[in-house]
């Protein structure tokens, strides 16, 4: 049960930590960044549109070259291109070719794509910036209707895949404008365009992700573009507007939906902050410990009796090998079993026999007598077991193996709940609290989408909810809490006197003591000088033999049997106003090859 709300906690904890490292407003560094997209073009008396563009590349990886994707859709297609080079200021024009491969220089193709073209400009390049300037013409993209002319045209498509910086279009008119010139703009919320000069008409956004395109929408007089032969033989300008103004008014109406949704999840954020805390703050002063610990650890070397698995499950709420370990030593201890060797089974693996004695187990708490039942009836013939039988048995039969296991583990929690360690009042404000915490989480992800920043607060909410949610449902009692302090400080103890050998200053008896060190994670290494204070540990038919029996290579053989034997079930022991919606000709992008 234990495991499963940590591994539960876990989950959250690391969706929290990717939050946390990767916010939503920011971004891993790419591999190529269009730092600066500058577009001035000229709409043409003819209807064409002219284009000089200053792409400014940030490569951060390697690449071959650019690539520029234009769109034709609408259009009578693309003439007059060339592709320069930006250095100091100069333009150091490429070559059209034909055909040309990775890491070719100073030279471009142009190549047929579905609805466009793809402008591949070949210059190898790494870690730096380069600026190309492309010139080309746009042909017959304006639209001449009876009473208005048109030119409505994509500048960048939701092809592209490169994130853009800063993107910034001019369009220069043939005339001065007039009361018959419109203007509108397609793209981001955080994008404008504007009158610049009577005759110039500047579109700007910044922070473009990829897929993101940007449009514009200028209505102007027929006599602007006088030799147009793109004629659509009907009236549109009322039209036209009418599907402008509808686009503005969705926007609006888009900005005062998400304005009511900010304000609502801000103020609902705001309450289960507040409530959460209340439920928090309520149920620490109910839970708190009405006791001074410091008066009931004045006989700090006397932890109450109990096992090596109890001890180590009150400590860190787990148990892994070393439990196994000392739970096996400790009923050698108490004369319920004996150890011997049996020679290797596999190379630099020792084979471990574990014999059962005749003697009542009345006197046992639940878990002991279910680790001998476990051993000795599900996996021995009912009066040996030895470590080769443990592991084939729980490869061959994993499911049972694993079961029993977690049935021993869970004898092992409830004898801890029955010796009085652990407090039950916490378990229902530990589950509301879980429960809370996710709903929290749950909010925060809303607020953000609807940019009610508000909601932060709520992640700090989630965190101190779940962690101290957790904490309830496994709190120990006052008496629980007292014998924790207690086997803390007999840790302490245990380093401490290993340097010393004053046993006199143990509160258990030396060969207790061993056996509820090892199950509370003390490893081998930093118990091995106590071995001559035990003139046993020389004698096979003591079990501290066995404790302190060591392989060529200095590691103790029994733990190393034993951890290879139930692997498969516990862990071993080691350690001008905005955009709006839209659709014209044109399009596409700009990328690295």
């Amino acid at each position: 049960m234990i495991r499963r709300y940590v591994k539960v906690a876990s989950i959250w904890l690391l969706i929290l930590f990717v939050l946390i490292n990767f916010p939503l407003k920011g971004e891993a560094e790419e591999a190529l960044v269009i730092s600066r997209w500058l577009v001035n073009s000229e709409i043409e008396e003819d209807g064409d549109l002219k284009v000089i563009e200053d792409i400014t590349f940030r490569f951060n990886d390697k690449f071959n070259g650019v690539f520029r994707e234009i769109i034709l859709t609408g259009t009578d297609g693309v003439e007059g291109l060339k592709v320069a080079e930006m250095l100091r200021g100069e333009e150091i024009f490429y070559t059209p070719v034909d055909t040309a491969n990775n890491g070719d220089s100073n030279v471009f193709m142009t190549i047929l794509e579905g609805k466009g073209i793809n402008i591949k400009i070949f210059s190898p390049s790494e870690d730096e910036e380069k600026t190309f300037r492309l010139y080309y013409t746009v042909k017959n993209v304006a639209n001449r209707y009876n009473d208005t002319g048109e030119l409505y045209y994509k500048f960048l498509g939701e092809e592209n895949a490169t994130p853009i910086d800063f993107f910034g279009v001019n369009i220069k008119l043939p005339q001065a404008r007039n009361d018959k010139v419109h203007i509108f703009g397609h793209g981001p919320s955080n994008g404008f365009i504007q009158f610049q000069e009577d005759d110039l008409i500047r579109l700007e956004v910044e922070k473009l992700p990829k897929n993101s395109s940007i449009e514009a929408r200028i209505l102007f007089p027929t006599d602007f573009i006088p030799n147009s032969t793109n004629i659509i033989a009907r009236d549109a300008y009322d039209d036209i507007m009418e599907e402008e103004l509808s686009y503005i008014k969705e926007v609006e109406e888009k900005q005062i939906r998400d304005e009511v949704n900010r304000n609502l999840f801000n103020n609902l954020s705001t309450l289960v902050a507040a409530l959460g805390m209340a439920f928090i703050i309520f149920t620490f002063y109910r839970l708190r410990r009405n006791i001074d610990i410091h008066d009931y650890l004045a006989d700090r070397f006397s932890p109450d009796d109990c096992t090596p698995a109890v001890a180590a499950y009150l400590n860190n709420s787990m148990l892994n090998s070393s439990s196994i370990m000392a739970t096996i030593f400790d009923l050698a201890r108490k004369g319920y079993i004996s150890i011997e060797e049996k020679g290797e089974y596999k190379r630099n693996i020792k084979n471990f026999q574990l014999t059962r004695h005749e003697k009542s187990t009345d006197s046992l708490l639940e878990h002991e007598k279910y680790f001998i039942h476990w051993l000795f009836d599900e996996v021995g013939d009912g009066y040996s077991v030895s470590t080769k039988e443990i592991e084939n048995y729980g490869k061959k039969n994993s499911m049972n193996f694993s079961k029993s296991y977690r049935k021993w583990y869970k004898k092992v929690k409830e004898d801890a709940i029955k010796m009085g360690y652990y407090d039950d009042r916490g378990k229902k404000p530990g589950v509301i609290l879980i429960i809370f915490s996710a709903l929290a989480f749950m909010l925060f992800i809303i607020s953000m989408v609807f940019e009610a920043y508000y909601g932060i607060i709520l992640i700090f909410i989630f965190f101190f909810s779940l962690i101290y949610g957790i904490s309830l449902l496994i709190r120990k009692s006052d008496y629980g809490y007292i014998q924790y302090k207690k086997w803390q400080y007999f840790k302490k103890d245990i380093k401490r006197v290993k340097d010393t050998l004053n046993i006199k200053d143990l509160s258990l008896s030396l060969d207790t003591s061993l056996i509820y060190a090892l199950a509370l994670g003390i490893g081998f290494n930093s118990l091995k000088k106590f071995k001559t204070l035990i003139p046993e540990s020389n004698m096979p038919g003591h079990w501290i033999y066995w404790y302190y029996y060591a392989g060529p290579r200095g590691q103790n053989s029994f733990e190393k049997s034993l951890n290879r034997s139930f692997s498969t079930v516990t862990p071993s022991s080691g350690a001008g106003g905005g955009f709006s919606g839209g659709g014209g000709a044109g399009g596409g992008g700009a990328g690295g090859f």
